[in-house]
């Protein structure tokens, strides 16, 4: 059988042998009887150490000292040394010095050094006693040859009795040793085998035998290389290289019988014992799921968890490779952005499920519109970037990004319901030196927010132009936060009043920005911009905040009943802020205003796009805030809308207004439109009024407040003071005439 590190391969095998000698030793006992010469040779000490050397040679051959406690040892070897010893010393023998030396040294011998070492040691000490025995047969040559006979006799009986009781001591304690370290290498949660110098296993332990999905005689005799993965190609170069010098680490791919693959750290080295053949020893770990954690990790790293697209970090690692490959300026390398048209209106109305379905049934049409060599990821919410790396010109750039739009013209299902996707696409090609992977992205975004300003569902290319407009842009950003932040803004206010007496009964709050370096920026420009950046929550909470402080002044200046109210413009951002209502009604608290004396205006898109809208404008409603829809008549929301939300007041476009007098299609539409109001319970405020006469058509057809150039232009809040207590006079001399 194939010799193991455990098991009777050693010291049980080397025991019985001596074991057998001993008997011998003892039955030839009797030879020296035969040889009277010999003063101690027929002595009951010589017959003494006889027997027990028969019967200690019998123990160790029948292995009947496997249980013996170790005083059993001590007695049997202290005896043996008490009798050689009295008996060499009761025949005369000048020897008897070197003989207990002899047994003394033996024991240590096996306990300080090693087996080779120890054997050398007790072989020195016979060949020395053997040769004081020479030297005494030749000294004393009444000896005869009996009593040399006797003598080595004697050498040999106590030489083997010493050596198999130790050795039988040293193999038990090296069975103990071998049983200990096998409960521990069967028992051991780490899978471990040992090999032949020909990579076959000799033993495996249960953890091993678990982690290949094997029983353990599948695993016995055979080669370690026939269980790797055939991809693993550095396996059976490395599994050979452990040597006893130093433990061997790396990593290797196991295969099951069902074919599935373990990852596996290994560590081996080389062993070679003392007894027995060299064997190799190895310790798995099972990294299986570690690296299926790492790769996964990795793969999100650089990829888009939604669409399974490459991500913005890997699209400029790879854009600054392309760049260094074929230069900055060479024209090769370019970036398409495409940003989805409407795509908050897709996520507001059906939901964000059913925008993810639209950007992972988009995703795969774009990813088969692109060349080979080119690179598709997604960097932003509804934001497609690819990147191009061998473009022939520019125009190359345009084609490919006409490819890109094409792919989505072919409708999709969302909700049951047809849906186009469109989207806006700006192009930057790198041709100019110091182009890098970032400034190539900004410059395509750029491109990208030039086509969505022009109308959306185009192409766009990158010029000088577009990115002075960008950075004016960002500028511009910079300074509307500043001015927020420090009060850089102001407002002016456009009166209400009441056609019958021109009494005024409310204020149009409108924010104006006088720039310290460019003068005053229209809120057509700025506006459009805090809406896009966000900053439009921090600038209507600074209108409202601002404008209900001027408004507790002029209540304390202007006593009227109902009191005098200031009406502020809310946009859908606000309205989507948790919370708005409740700031509101914070500032109302911190501000000493009458009861009902802030209205917002909102326009009809915002009770459209914004889900959050009924709820919020119930709770301002609740806060005694009255609600105005601006602008009535140029959206495009059903009149049932005017039921559904909670509408106080009803602002007529100027479109109607300033075209009264060119027909009568205007009044009929304005009339009916009085008509619904008054059906519905709603006040009506006619916007853009600039003359006389206007107030004249509108107070006939029931209008009660106006609002316009022919009543005031807006008005800074200094002068609203004055313009209050001018239109009070008017009001008072009107009301003086009417009664006369």
């Amino acid at each position: 059988m194939t010799r193991t590190p455990f098991g009777s391969g050693s010291s049980r095998f080397l025991a019985r042998r001596l074991g057998v000698l001993c008997v011998l030793a003892g039955a030839t006992a009797g030879v020296s009887l035969l040889f009277p010469a010999a003063r101690f040779a027929d002595t009951p000490v010589a017959g003494g150490a006889a027997a027990l050397a028969a019967v200690a040679g019998s123990w160790l051959l029948a292995g009947a000292a496997d249980g013996a406690p170790n005083w059993a040892f001590e007695v049997l070897i202290g005896a043996a040394t008490l009798l050689i010893a009295a008996g060499v010393y009761g025949g005369g023998s000048p020897a008897s010095g070197a003989e207990l030396f002899y047994l003394w040294i033996a024991p240590y011998a096996f306990a300080f050094f090693s087996t080779r070492q120890a054997a050398l040691q007790v072989g020195t000490v016979g060949a020395s006693y053997a040769a004081v025995l020479a030297l005494q047969h030749h000294e004393h040559q009444s000896m005869g040859p009996a009593g040399l006979l006797a003598g080595v006799w004697l050498t040999v009986v106590a030489t083997l009795v010493v050596i198999g009781a130790l050795v039988r001591l040293l193999g038990r304690s090296t069975r103990d040793a071998d049983q200990r370290f096998r409960r521990g290498f069967e028992d051991s949660p780490v899978p471990a085998a040992f090999l032949d110098l020909g990579l076959r296993l000799l033993e495996a332990n249960d953890a091993l035998c678990r982690l290949l999905a094997r029983r353990r005689e599948q695993l016995v005799g055979t080669c370690v290389l026939d269980l790797l993965d055939p991809a693993d190609a550095g396996g059976a170069r490395w599994f050979s290289a452990a040597d006893a010098t130093r433990t061997v680490e790396d990593e290797c791919r196991l295969l099951r019988p069902d074919g599935s693959v373990v990852r596996a750290e290994v560590a081996g080295s080389l062993v070679q014992p003392e007894l027995g053949p060299a064997y190799r020893f190895y310790q798995f770990r099972d990294v299986t799921a570690h690296r299926r954690d790492q790769a996964a990790l990795a793969h999100q790293a650089i990829h888009d968890p939604l669409t399974g697209l490459y991500n913005r970090a890997l699209l400029l690692d790879r854009a600054s490779a392309a760049l260094a490959a074929h230069g900055p300026s060479s024209g090769k390398v370019g970036m398409l952005l495409l940003d989805l048209d409407h795509f908050k209106v897709v996520n507001d109305s059906l939901g964000h499920d059913a925008g993810d379905r639209v950007l992972t049934t988009i995703a795969p049409r774009l990813a088969g519109a692109i060349e080979p060599a080119d690179t598709l990821a997604r960097i932003g919410g509804d934001e497609f970037v690819v990147l191009c790396v061998d473009l022939a010109n520019p125009l190359d750039a345009v084609d490919r990004a006409g490819r890109l739009a094409e792919a989505l013209a072919t409708p999709l299902e969302i909700a049951g319901a047809p849906y186009v996707a469109t989207a806006s696409i700006g192009v930057a090609v790198a041709a100019a030196p110091g182009a890098d992977a970032a400034g190539l992205l900004r410059d395509a975004d750029a491109a990208m927010n030039r086509a969505k300003g022009a109308g959306r569902n185009r192409i766009e290319i990158f010029d000088r132009s577009i990115r002075y407009e960008a950075l004016r842009r960002l500028q511009l950003e910079h300074d509307l936060r500043a001015a927020i932040a420090d009060d850089g803004l102001l407002l002016e206010y456009q009166p209400v009043v009441d056609t019958a007496t021109g009494t005024p009964v409310a204020l149009e709050a409108l924010v104006r920005w006088e720039h310290p370096a460019r003068g005053r920026i229209g809120p057509d420009e700025f506006i459009p911009l805090a809406e896009q950046t966000g900053l439009v929550v921090e600038l209507g909470d600074w209108v409202l905040r601002t404008a209900l402080a001027h408004l507790a002044q002029w209540q304390l200046v202007h006593l009227c009943d109902p009191p005098l109210k200031v009406s502020v413009n809310v946009s859908g951002h606000q309205l989507a802020v948790p919370g708005f209502a409740g700031r509101v009604a914070e500032l109302l608290r911190a501000t000493p205003v009458a009861p009902g004396s802030l209205g917002i205006e909102i326009t009809e898109s915002v009770i459209i796009d914004v889900e959050v809208a009924h709820e919020t404008l119930e709770v301002l409603r609740s806060l005694g805030v009255d609600v105005l829809l601006d602008d009535f008549g140029t959206g495009y929301s059903s009149l049932a809308y005017l039921e559904q939300f909670p509408i106080d007041v009803l602002k007529i476009d100027r479109s109607f207004v300033v075209r009264l007098d060119e027909g009568t299609e205007r009044a009929v539409v304005l009339e009916a439109i009085f008509a619904m109001a008054r059906a519905l319970h709603l006040d009506v405020i006619a916007e853009g009024v600039e003359s006389p006469e206007q107030i004249v058509k509108l107070r006939a057809f029931g209008c009660r407040w106006v609002q316009g150039f022919a009543v005031s232009r807006p008005l800074p809040a200094g002068e609203v003071v004055g313009f209050l207590v001018e239109q009070q006079t008017v009001a008072r001399a009107v009301e003086r005439r009417d009664q006369r």
